[in-house]
C-alpha cells in the first residue's frame, strides 16, 4: 500500500499526466480567474459559476467512473500510475482543497463586495414585513406548486433524482414514530425556476 506521503512524488516521478488530477489544475486556473483584481464583481461570480458548474460535471462523470471500477472491484490505474483506491484519496484531497479555496474567496473576498454594487445576500429575519409578505407570497404562487418532496424511508425505496438540477436534502424528525423517527426527503427544484 502507497503511504499519503509518498502520493505526490509517486505522481512526480511518473512519465504520463493524470486526466483527471491535470482537470483540476485546470479548474484552479478557471478560479483564479475570479481573483483578478480588474474584474468587476459581476465577472468574478460568473469565473466563480463556471468553476462550480465544472465540478459538477467532474463528479457526474469522472467520479462516477472511478466509483464504477471501485463498486465493481474492476483493476483502474489512473496515468498517474496509481491504484484505485490511493488515486481516488490524492483526488477527493484535491478537489476539498479546490472547493474550500473557491468557498473562502466567495465569503472573505467577494460578499463583502456586494454593498457597493448594488445588492446583498441577506436571510428572512433581515427582511422587513414587506418584503417578506412578498417572499411568502412569490413562494406561495411560483415555487410551491411546482416542487414535490420524495421521502426515502424504510418504507419508500430511493427517489430517482435527476441530473443538474438544484436539489435540497431535508431530514425531517418525528419523535412520535418510534421505529423510523427520522426521515429523508428530497426536492428537486425544476429548471423552469430562476435560483434567485
Amino acid at each position: 500500500m502507497l503511504r499519503p506521503d509518498r502520493i505526490s512524488s509517486y505522481i512526480e516521478s511518473s512519465p504520463f499526466i493524470s486526466r483527471d488530477l491535470s482537470w483540476i489544475k485546470f479548474n484552479e486556473r478557471v478560479l483564479d480567474q475570479a481573483r483578478h483584481p480588474e474584474r468587476n464583481i459581476f465577472e468574478k461570480l460568473k469565473f466563480l459559476a463556471i468553476c462550480s458548474s465544472n465540478q459538477d460535471e467532474f463528479f457526474m462523470i469522472r467520479v462516477g467512473s472511478l466509483y464504477n471500477y471501485i463498486d465493481y472491484g474492476r483493476e483502474r490505474i489512473d496515468y498517474s500510475g496509481l491504484r484505485e483506491i490511493p488515486f481516488k484519496r490524492k483526488l477527493f484531497a484535491d478537489l476539498q482543497s479546490l472547493h474550500t479555496d473557491q468557498h473562502a474567496h466567495f465569503l472573505k473576498n467577494l460578499v463583502p463586495q456586494f454593498p457597493e454594487w448594488g445588492f446583498r445576500l441577506v436571510g428572512l429575519e433581515a427582511l422587513e414585513e414587506h418584503e417578506v409578505k412578498q417572499v411568502k407570497r412569490y413562494f406561495k404562487k411560483t415555487v410551491y406548486p411546482m416542487i414535490t418532496p420524495m421521502v426515502y424511508d424504510s418504507y419508500h425505496t430511493f427517489p430517482i433524482l435527476m441530473n443538474r438540477l438544484l436539489i435540497f436534502g431535508v431530514i425531517t424528525n418525528n419523535p412520535t414514530d418510534k421505529k423510523d423517527h427520522r426521515k429523508l426527503s428530497f426536492i428537486q427544484i425544476p429548471q423552469n425556476l430562476p435560483r434567485f
